[in-house]
This record gives C-alpha cells, sequence and structure tokens, in this order.
C-alpha cells in the first residue's frame, strides 16, 4: 500500500518519463529531482548542491556529468572580458533537451492538424500523383513549393518512414512541426535562424516518430 499526502502546497510536480529512463542512475535521477525543485534563480554550483544534500562534492560532479551525458543539464562558462572564468550557468530539463520541437507538449490527437486526415488516409489515391500526400500537404500549407530545391529529398524521407511508421502518425507529427517552425519564425529551440529548413525538419519529424512510437528504431537518414 501506498500512502501520499493531499497536500498541493511545496510539491515538486515531475514527468514519469523521468523515472522510466534505465539509462539515467538512480542517484542522478534524485539529483536532478532536487535540482527541479530549487527556486528558479538559485545559485547552482557543485559547492552548493553538496551542502544541501549528503553525497560528497565528487559524488555531485560525477552526477552532474552524468546528467550532461544524457541532455538533462547543460552548464555553460560564463567569463569576464578578459577570459576569465566567472561561473556555470545551468540549464535544468525535466526531459532530455533536444534542439528540435517535440511532439510531447500537444495533447494527441491535434484535430487542427487532422482537417485532411480522411483525404491523405487515402494513400493510393495519392500514389497515383506525381507528388506524395504528405508532400502535397506541405506545399499546401505553404511550407515549401513545388520548385523547391528539396522537394525530392522530403519524397524520399517520407517514403522511408513511411515503410514503418504509421501514415497518420507522420501526417500529425509532420503538421506539429511546421506548425512549430512558423510561430517561431523559422528559428530553433536556442532562437537561432534554422538555415537547413530540410534537414532541421527530417531530424525533428524523426526525433518525434521514435518518441510517439516507443521504439529503438534508428534511421540513417544522412544526405
Amino acid at each position: 500500500m501506498v500512502f501520499r499526502e493531499e497536500n498541493k502546497v511545496n510539491y515538486t510536480k515531475i514527468s514519469n518519463e523521468l523515472f522510466k529512463d534505465k539509462e539515467l542512475s538512480l542517484s542522478a535521477k534524485g539529483l536532478l529531482i532536487t535540482m527541479l525543485s530549487l527556486p528558479d534563480n538559485w545559485n547552482y554550483s557543485t559547492l552548493g548542491l553538496a551542502s544541501i544534500v549528503k553525497e560528497s562534492k565528487n559524488t555531485i560532479h560525477r552526477l552532474l556529468k552524468e546528467l550532461e551525458d544524457h541532455k538533462y543539464l547543460i552548464r555553460k562558462s560564463i567569463r569576464d572580458n578578459k577570459g576569465q572564468f566567472i561561473r556555470f550557468d545551468y540549464f535544468i530539463y525535466e526531459l532530455p533537451y533536444s534542439p528540435y520541437p517535440n511532439i510531447r507538449d500537444m495533447e494527441l490527437p491535434d484535430m487542427d492538424y487532422c482537417d485532411n486526415i480522411n483525404k491523405i488516409n487515402n494513400k493510393d489515391k495519392y500514389d497515383k500523383t506525381p507528388l506524395s500526400g504528405f508532400t502535397n500537404e506541405l506545399i499546401r500549407r505553404n511550407f515549401i513549393t513545388k520548385n523547391d530545391f528539396n522537394i525530392n529529398k522530403y519524397e524520399e524521407l517520407f517514403n522511408e518512414l513511411n515503410k514503418v511508421y504509421d501514415y497518420e502518425l507522420i501526417y500529425i507529427c509532420s503538421n506539429y512541426i511546421i506548425k512549430k517552425i512558423k510561430y517561431s519564425n523559422n528559428k530553433d529551440s536556442n532562437n537561432e535562424n534554422i538555415d537547413d529548413l530540410f534537414n532541421y525538419f527530417k531530424k525533428s519529424l524523426i526525433h518525434n516518430l521514435e518518441y510517439l512510437s516507443n521504439d529503438d528504431l534508428l534511421w540513417d537518414f544522412e544526405d
């Protein structure tokens, strides 16, 4: 039997996905949860963290490195105008950081993206056209044009993905990514301009399909 507190004050809400990550040690999960429970403006440092937990400074250093390796933590060094190190700025993530939009941030299915779902589910109909239903959707939503230099690459990408992933799932993920890119004015998660739109779209799509399919498929789509 599990006894849970009903009090909703002074508690930390954590995604269950963190606890299911078998690549992360239990100690690292504990440290990450501790860090997530601290105020956003807390003065993070190895020494500071060691002062509020039982583990030593060396153990904290090792666990922070583990969190970095698994993309739960990014530390950026801050230096003065003479190049002298001042401190680390900590960027802490409840789930592994990715520069690509992650569809876990939306509820599925998103009906805004499914206005043509009945059309594209009829795969045979689109197979008879020069472009697939997926690519036609990118054109219809003004993401690419019919004269796009990479249009054949989009076709090849969709053809490969469609061998493994559900047709509707590819459609939903694709339109999610399009909306994210448009809302961000063609900037990535670091607020930097997306110079290679096709490769950003490709990696974002594969990233989200792997996440939703919950399997170990690894694709090799190097150009």
